[in-house]
């Protein structure tokens, strides 16, 4: 599928938001001994499938690409969002980039690593760093999210593929994870381009079913086509409770 030629609705998702804002952290390492090639298209695809869809503005879009995907930048902004994001507001959040493991200085991993992101300047921002931020959103709110990176099985301090989140994580959330814990995120060529199987097959499942999928059958149907072509590693996902049944882009409804 070329998502270029792929027809979006622009703001069809839009729904009943007060507010919808995006967040993104794509980059490729050019010139680096780590160079990857379809972070990028992941980004663009992103923005052409998902943000679109949803309606998001370009002012209502922060995009940190190649040497702006750096630690400072990203943390400092990251930790705005939850003053940002309110009841009844949609936060799409996405990465692709690599991901690692590192030594757990708090021992709340069995495994004894954190999983984290490796940002363009080499440096990481742990599964602990993302949670501590995503405690931090009120409820009422939603938060999409998609990690195509290896060793993400965790990212939101998770079990194995689709499990709740802890339950200080207060607001509607559901994150998309590439791979298992210990598992890679293939950067493939798909139809001739360079870009995120885990991205990839996530888009092509949501455009497919004209996004009237609930947020497990995605996840299910993603990895049945990761499966079928070829590719060996497993999506898991984190939902709050009660997520996981809704069609995408919903959430429960306010008691």
């Amino acid at each position: 599928m070329d998502f270029k030629k792929v027809k979006v609705t622009y703001g069809e998702g839009g729904g009943d938001f007060h507010e919808k804002i995006a967040f993104h952290t794509h980059t490729n390492y050019r010139s680096s001994p780590n160079e990857l090639g379809g972070c990028l298209n992941d980004w663009r695809n992103i923005l052409r499938i998902i943000d679109d869809w949803f309606g998001i503005d370009d002012m209502d879009r922060q995009s940190f690409i190649e040497k702006n995907y750096n630690f400072n930048l990203v943390v400092s902004q990251a930790k705005n969002l939850p003053l940002l994001v309110r009841k009844n507001d949609l936060l799409i959040y996405s990465n692709s980039g690599h991901g690692t493991l590192i030594p757990d200085n708090d021992g709340d991993e069995v495994s004894g690593y954190d999983q984290a992101l490796y940002t363009d300047d080499g440096k990481f921002i742990s599964d602990d760093m993302i949670h501590r931020i995503l405690s931090q959103f009120v409820p009422g709110c939603l938060i999409i999210g998609i990690f195509d990176n290896c060793h993400a099985g965790t990212m939101d301090r998770g079990l194995i593929n689709w499990h709740r989140m802890p339950k200080d994580v207060v607001a509607n959330a559901v994150t998309y994870l590439g791979c298992e814990e210990q598992g890679t995120s293939a950067d493939a060529t798909i139809n001739n381009l360079r870009q995120g199987a885990c991205t990839y097959y996530l888009l092509e499942s949501l455009v497919e079913h004209q996004y009237h999928i609930s947020y497990v059958d995605l996840l299910d149907d993603a990895n049945k086509r990761l499966r079928l072509n070829g590719y060996r590693q497993v999506m898991q996902m984190a939902c709050t409770e009660g997520m996981e049944n809704l069609l995408f882009g919903k959430m429960p409804t306010a008691k």
